[in-house]
């Protein structure tokens, strides 16, 4: 690991005649001239990715336990994977001295070194992506334009896989472990869980008269089905209402067959 190479990468940008040219003031919401502007452009640079060298070379990752959510968005990046509508999430932070970055997703040190490598030393820097100053020309050079990310990642990607590493083997682990994961946690809130819940089914049905005098076992048959499929259902009773009296079972079951065999063939 050689930081010269990175200062010399900053140095190749700064004399660059494609650099020179950037950095067009915007005189109401800058006073610095063009030659101030990439000056301080390049200041920040050095302080950014020097920072973010330190901050790479010596901080350690913390994980935390894998955590059971009963409401996660799909779309969260802690997401591991979800057991009987419960979801496991796994928590991650690097860290050094005061400065902390969140770990989110499995390959996110992966991203950084293959997608937004950028990424590496602004988010790290005491700056973050401010180091953009107010009047800087949308059109100057990012930091990949200027390939220094480059220079940095391949000079940090033996630590930048050992990271990666050490966070996709715990993500992995838990992703084994979610079913046991899962079941110590309903054993445990079990009890807690169900009063919660019976207390939220009272409320329900006492504003839902229509529902007092429907069979247990059919509620509890409905509540098994994912509640997207049921909403679908919901629509489908709504558009269908006068015709609901001419269902009998046997047309259920007839054509549940053959929308069954209809989805093998589409697939």
């Amino acid at each position: 690991m050689d930081y010269k190479l990175v200062e010399d990468a900053i140095d190749k940008l700064r004399d660059s005649d494609a650099f020179k040219k950037s950095c067009t003031p915007d005189n109401r919401r800058t006073k610095l001239n063009q030659l101030g502007l990439q000056q301080e452009y390049i200041k920040k640079m050095r302080q950014a990715t020097l920072q973010s060298w330190h901050f790479l070379i010596n901080s350690k990752l913390k994980i935390s336990p894998p955590r059971v959510l009963k409401v996660c968005s799909p779309y969260s990046q802690n997401l591991i994977t979800t057991v009987n509508r419960l979801h496991v999430v796994l928590d991650g932070k690097i860290s050094w001295e005061e400065k902390f970055f969140k770990v989110r997703g499995e390959k996110f040190f992966y991203r950084w070194k293959h997608t937004h490598p950028q990424q590496l030393y602004l988010s790290f820097s005491s700056y973050g992506i401010s180091y953009m100053l107010d009047g800087v020309s949308s059109s100057s050079l990012t930091p990949d334009d200027s390939g220094i990310s480059g220079v940095f990642n391949e000079q940090l990607s033996e630590r930048l896989d050992h990271l990666d590493k050490e966070w996709k083997a715990a993500w992995q682990k838990s992703l084994l472990d979610a079913d046991q994961i899962v079941g110590q946690f309903s054993g445990i809130n079990t009890n807690k869980e169900a009063l919660k819940f019976r207390e939220k089914l009272r409320d329900f049905l006492s504003k839902t008269p229509g529902l007092l005098d429907v069979n247990p076992d059919t509620m509890l048959e409905c509540m098994s089905i994912d509640p997207d499929d049921l909403d679908d259902l919901v629509k489908f009773l709504k558009r269908n209402k006068s015709s609901l009296m001419f269902v009998r079972r046997e047309d259920f079951e007839e054509s549940q067959k053959v929308a069954q065999v209809q989805k093998i063939m589409e697939s």
